[in-house]
């Protein structure tokens, strides 16, 4: 008796790693697409989760630790970048209600933005200051290749005594103000050829 319900248990043993390995490739993987995180920078804390509006991170740095590759950030308060940051691999999108600056980038912050979907999201009504990205002083914003920063309705880039560097990527479907897709005073810009 012992030998044959030994052999009935490695017969369903055999059966179930069987059917596991005719699954297809990355069945059993986890999923890649990310997910959506809500970020906030003034009431934000990098100690929430940020699946809800209601609870959003506060960083930037965080948000992208937690969308993952793939994922969707959902900025629903002007994020305040203070330090060095990368924007890769993800799509983020204007909240709802926000119709102020997206990003306010402060010295000494270096921003790069590559193989990634910023959405200003044209469709809501903005004020004068509703910017994707606003630079201060000292900072530098590289747009790299995949980077398609767009959609946006007023000026996309705000730019102050900042450098923007632009070595691929694209700027497009914002709103021009007298032919001005970006409003720069002082500002240093370098693109590839």
């Amino acid at each position: 008796m012992k030998k044959a319900g030994f052999r009935k248990w490695l017969a369903c043993l055999a059966a179930v790693v069987m059917a596991i390995a005719m699954l297809p490739v990355g069945a059993l993987a986890q999923d890649d697409a990310g997910v959506t995180v809500y970020i906030n920078g003034s009431s934000g804390n990098d100690a929430n989760d940020g699946l809800t509006s209601s609870k959003p991170v506060q960083t930037i740095n965080k948000a992208m630790e937690l969308a993952g590759e793939g994922g969707t950030i959902i900025v629903v308060g002007t994020v305040y970048i203070r330090e060095d940051a990368s924007i890769e691999n993800v799509t983020v999108k204007r909240g709802e209600n926000l119709t102020s600056a997206m990003f306010y980038v402060y010295s000494p912050s270096e921003v790069t933005v590559q193989n990634a979907v910023i959405d200003g999201s044209s469709e809501k009504t903005l004020n004068n200051g509703g910017y994707i990205f606003s630079l201060y002083s000292g900072t530098v914003l590289n747009i790299g290749e995949g980077a398609d920063i767009g959609n946006n309705g007023v000026l996309a880039l705000n730019i102050s005594s900042a450098t923007l560097n632009m070595s691929g990527g694209r700027l497009h479907d914002n709103l021009m103000i007298q032919g001005t897709l970006i409003l720069a005073p002082q500002f240093a810009l370098t693109t590839a050829n």
